[in-house]
C-alpha cells in the first residue's frame, strides 16, 4: 500500500492509454530498449564486477550502474525523445507524449521509489499542472537478487496501487513479423555477496 502525503483529488487525472495502443506507437523505443537491457548487464559484469570487488560494493551500485549504461544509450538512440537528460528524473516522450521513466523493477514488475510528492503523483496517474494530460508509463527491467542476470524486460502502466496493464518486451514482435526473445546473460563475475546482520543498509534516494 502507497503512502498518502496529500489528497490525490486536488490534482488532475491522467487518462491511461490502451496497451496495444502504446506498443505499437512506441514499438521502436520498446524494442531497442530490450536491447539496449542485456548489453547493459554485460558492460555491468565487465567493466565494474570485473574491476570492484564484491566487498567494496555498495548494494545500490548495480542498479545505479544499470540506471547510466541505459541513459547513455538511449540518449544516443533517441535524442528528440529524451527529456531531463541532465536533471535527476530522467524520462523519454513517447510519440503520443507520454512520460516514459526507465526504472528497475520488483517481482510485482513495479518501481519502487521512497515516496515524495512527485512519486507518488507519478504512480496516482495524477499531474499539478491542469494542462498536463500525458500518462506515465514505466519502461523496465527484473533482475536476480545477486545480479547474475536480468529476468525480463517490460513496459507497465500503474494506477496507485492497481497495474492497469502490463506488456512483456520479450514478446514483442519486430516491424518484419518475427520474434525475438532474448536471453538473460551469463554471469562473467562474482556474486554480490549478501549485508551480513548488524550492518546498517543505506537508504535508497528519492528520484
Amino acid at each position: 500500500m502507497q503512502t498518502q502525503l496529500f489528497d490525490l483529488s486536488q490534482f488532475r487525472k491522467k487518462k491511461a492509454p490502451a496497451q496495444e495502443e502504446f506498443e505499437s506507437n512506441n514499438l521502436d523505443i520498446l524494442l531497442a530498449f530490450r536491447d539496449i537491457v542485456p548489453r547493459c548487464f554485460e558492460r555491468l559484469h565487465k567493466e565494474i564486477f570485473g574491476v570492484i570487488e564484491p566487498v567494496s560494493q555498495d548494494k545500490n551500485l548495480p542498479a545505479v550502474v544499470m540506471s547510466g549504461f541505459m541513459r547513455g544509450e538511449l540518449i544516443k538512440l533517441f535524442p528528440e525523445a529524451c527529456r531531463n537528460a541532465t536533471t535527476q528524473r530522467f524520462q523519454l516522450a513517447g510519440t503520443k507524449n507520454e512520460q516514459i521513466f526507465i526504472k528497475k523493477l520488483d517481482e510485482r514488475r513495479r518501481p519502487s521509489n521512497i515516496p515524495t510528492v512527485d512519486s507518488v503523483l507519478i504512480y496516482n496517474q495524477r499531474s499539478k499542472s491542469m494542462a498536463d494530460t500525458t500518462p506515465n508509463i514505466f519502461l523496465g527491467y527484473t533482475a536476480t537478487d545477486d545480479w547474475s542476470g536480468f529476468t525480463g524486460t517490460y513496459a507497465v502502466c500503474i494506477d496507485g496501487d492497481k497495474t492497469v496493464w502490463e506488456s512483456d518486451l520479450s514478446m514483442l514482435c519486430d516491424n518484419r513479423g518475427s520474434l525475438i526473445v532474448k536471453m538473460p546473460v551469463e554471469p562473467v563475475a562474482p556474486k554480490t555477496p549478501k549485508i551480513k546482520e548488524g550492518v546498517v543498509k543505506i537508504k535508497k534516494k528519492a528520484e
